[in-house]
């Protein structure tokens, strides 16, 4: 399934509607858990072979439950350090013994931001703050490869600037809490906030 993409914007207003969250630098992913877990790229294609530390955490994690989750396959370094190239080196990678041993090297984690299925039913029309709540119930918080998406307050978009400054990430989504899940559509109800490019203003 092709996933629900950000809109684009040089001028947002924000009110108390909205949340963001941190933009990462990764690859945008589609986790499907239905007995096997299969993980695909914003363009549908299959890519769970290099990350079975993903997928058999998932498979432990969600068991005979039918589950999809939206997010982002970022890398870390031993700082928890954001490392987009981590995630480069892992992609397209199929022999067993170089997974293994990328997996050591080039350490990553599922960020989870939305849920589209929950046992086999979909909740892509429900508001987004109703999904969020679902995925904090779904996810357990001990999981070292599968994580759940920090949501931050517009009051606190100062400091979230500080903070991607300071550790050069992309920029910022702001996500209206309103919102419903529409794939493959460039919503405008979920906005990419990009470093050093949006006037905002509350």
């Amino acid at each position: 399934m092709k996933p629900m993409l950000l809109g684009k914007s040089e001028t947002l207003t924000l009110d108390d509607e909205w949340s963001l969250e941190l933009k990462f630098d990764g690859i945008r992913a589609i986790l499907t858990h239905d007995v096997s877990t299969r993980i695909e790229t914003r363009n549908e294609k299959d890519i769970t072979v290099s990350f079975p530390e993903i997928a058999e955490e998932s498979a432990g994690a969600f068991g005979a439950d039918r589950v999809m989750l939206d997010g982002e396959i970022i890398g870390f370094d031993g700082r928890g350090i954001h490392k987009l190239n981590y995630v480069q080196h892992r992609l397209g990678v199929t022999d067993p013994d170089k997974i293994i041993a990328r997996q050591k090297s080039f350490p990553v984690v599922f960020v989870a931001f939305d849920v589209l299925h929950v046992k086999g039913k979909s909740v892509m029309r429900r508001p987004l703050r109703e999904r969020r709540e679902l995925l904090r119930q779904l996810l357990p918080p001990t999981l070292p490869h599968i994580v759940k998406a920090q949501i931050y307050p517009v009051s606190s978009m100062d400091s979230l600037w500080d903070f991607v400054q300071d550790n050069n990430l992309e920029g910022l989504v702001a996500k209206r809490d309103a919102s419903k899940y529409s794939p493959g559509t460039r919503s405008p109800q979920w906005l990419k906030i990009k470093h050093q490019k949006m006037r905002w203003r509350q």
